[in-house]
């Protein structure tokens, strides 16, 4: 470790006291109400989740930690750790939405078999920005996830819940809905100019992961 961090067991004991008091939390939400105040956040908001593998001490956890060789089936998770099993061993997903700009508005953290897809929802209902007047805002006017979270059921959540979402179709869904007519998923120019923005949320794990 750098000195000019300080003495490590300073530094060590910090980084675990100040998440389980929720300083970090708390600076986070200052910081994204500040910006929001400033009208600087773009609420454009691009889901998307990376795998992290689980720290080396971590590796003496019991064989059956996580889900079994099938990626399916759960099995015994340490509390308050999100370790699973996953096709590369031990990990945790880091499922997040960040703003048009490559900023975090919300961040969860799950096991590693956790299907990536199943978390927009959960993921969207973690954005609380506090405005100037002391509100909360807790809804982006678009979202433009990949193809993988291209599902009727996210659609819908997404229509009952008033967000805009620029979704790709899927080659099976097209060739489904030409063997059975249906209304066609509007995805022209424009679109595809807004879909384009979805690299800023791998540029934000790259920032994170570095």
């Amino acid at each position: 470790m750098p000195e000019r961090f300080g003495n490590r067991n300073t530094v060590y004991k910090n980084f675990n006291r100040r998440p389980e008091q929720g300083v970090r939390a708390r600076m986070l939400e200052q910081v994204q109400s500040l910006t929001h105040r400033r009208g600087e956040l773009d609420w454009i908001a691009s889901p998307d989740s990376t795998i992290v593998r689980v720290h080396q001490h971590g590796a003496t956890l019991p064989g059956d930690t996580g889900a079994r060789s099938n990626d399916k089936t759960f099995g015994r998770e340490p509390p308050d750790q999100t370790i699973g099993r996953y096709r590369g061993g031990l990990t945790t997903k880091n499922d997040l939405d960040r703003d048009g700009k490559g900023r975090a508005l919300a961040c969860l953290l799950t096991p590693g078999q956790v299907v990536v897809t199943s978390m927009l929802a959960d993921t969207l209902r973690e954005i609380h920005v506090k405005g100037r007047l002391g509100g909360r805002r807790t809804r982006p006017d678009r979202v433009v996830p990949d193809t993988g979270y291209a599902s009727k059921a996210h659609r819908v959540w997404l229509c009952e819940h008033r967000i805009a979402s620029m979704i790709p179709e899927r080659v099976d869904h097209a060739a489904h809905r030409r063997r059975l007519p249906g209304r066609p998923i509007e995805f022209g120019t424009v679109q595809w100019k807004r879909y384009k923005r979805h690299d800023v949320v791998e540029n934000c794990f790259n920032r994170l992961e570095q």
